[in-house]
C-alpha cells in the first residue's frame, strides 16, 4: 500500500505500481453494486500494492471494500448524500474533482474519466508527457474542481410540512430580506424550534441555505444573460457586492468573471 504527499509518491509509484483498477460508474442515478465475489477480488488487488481508482459513482463499488472508512473521496456531486447514508464512515467531499490517498484515488461526474486518465499519465510517465497527451486529445489537465459544475439541490424528502413552505418561500424570493426571525414567524416556530427544524431537514442554516440559493441564481444569470455582476447582486439581495463575490467564491471555487 502506498501512502505520502506530492514527488514521494509519484517516485513510488513508478518503483512498485505494477497495476491500476479502475472501477467504473453506472449511467443510472441508482448506485452500482459488486458482483459477488468482487470484493475479495479487490481487496486482494489493493493488499499486492494495486491502486484502486473509482470514477463517479463507481465510488459506490469502492466503498463494498471498506477501503473507504475513515478516508477522503469524492463522487459525483448528485451522488453525495446517498453515497454518505451508504458509507458513513467516508468523508465526501463532491466540492473536488479528483481525491488522490496515495492507495486509492477517486473522480467525480462521468467524464471526469478523461481527468482521471491524465493524472494516471502523470503518475508513471510524468507531467510533461501528460501535457502533451492533453494537449493532443485537446482536454484540460486534471486541475479543475467539481465545484465549478455542481448545482445546489436542496433535501425536499423530509415530511416537515412547515419547513418545506418556508424553504419554498426562500427558494421563490432570494433576493428578499429574509431573517431567522422573519423565517420562524412565517413557519409559526419560535426562532429556537425553526432553526432545530430547518437544520434537522436540510443539514445546514438559514443563513447557508439562503446563501446557496442567492448563488445559484447569480451562477444562472451570468451564463445565461449579460447583466452585470453588481446588478445581480442587487437583485438577490445583496448590497455589498465585495461580500458576496467572496460568498460566491467560496461556494463556487471560480470568481463571477471566471
Amino acid at each position: 500500500m502506498i501512502r505520502g504527499n506530492g514527488s514521494d509518491v509519484h517516485s513510488l509509484r513508478q518503483q512498485y505500481v505494477r497495476s491500476t483498477v479502475v472501477l467504473p460508474p453506472a449511467l443510472t442515478l441508482d448506485p452500482p453494486n459488486l458482483p459477488t465475489g468482487w470484493r475479495q477480488q479487490l481487496l486482494s488487488q489493493h493488499r499486492s500494492g494495486a491502486v484502486l481508482a473509482s470514477v463517479c459513482s463507481g465510488a459506490f463499488l469502492l466503498a463494498e471494500t471498506g477501503l473507504l472508512d475513515g478516508r477522503r473521496v469524492t463522487t459525483h456531486w448528485r451522488h453525495a448524500a446517498v453515497f454518505q447514508k451508504s458509507c458513513p464512515k467516508a468523508i465526501i467531499d463532491t466540492n473536488r474533482l479528483l481525491v488522490d490517498l496515495g492507495d486509492i484515488v477517486t473522480a467525480g461526474g462521468v467524464m471526469s474519466w478523461t481527468d482521471l486518465t491524465l493524472h494516471l499519465i502523470d503518475w508513471f510517465g510524468g507531467r510533461k508527457l501528460m501535457l502533451e497527451v492533453a494537449r493532443m486529445f485537446v482536454l484540460d489537465p486534471p486541475e479543475r474542481e467539481q465545484s465549478y459544475y455542481a448545482t445546489f439541490l436542496p433535501n425536499t424528502k423530509h415530511t416537515d410540512q412547515k419547513i418545506l413552505s418556508v424553504k419554498l418561500l426562500m427558494q421563490e424570493t432570494p433576493g428578499a430580506t429574509h431573517s431567522v426571525s422573519s423565517l420562524a414567524e412565517c413557519a409559526l416556530m419560535s426562532e429556537r424550534s425553526f432553526l432545530r427544524r430547518l437544520k434537522q431537514a436540510t443539514g445546514i442554516t438559514p443563513v447557508t441555505y439562503l446563501q446557496h440559493l442567492r448563488v445559484e441564481a447569480t451562477r444562472s444569470r451570468l451564463e445565461l444573460t449579460r447583466d452585470s455582476f453588481e446588478r445581480i447582486c442587487w437583485d438577490v439581495g445583496y448590497s455589498d457586492t465585495a461580500a458576496f463575490r467572496r460568498v460566491f467564491k467560496r461556494i463556487v471555487g471560480l470568481s463571477p468573471t471566471e
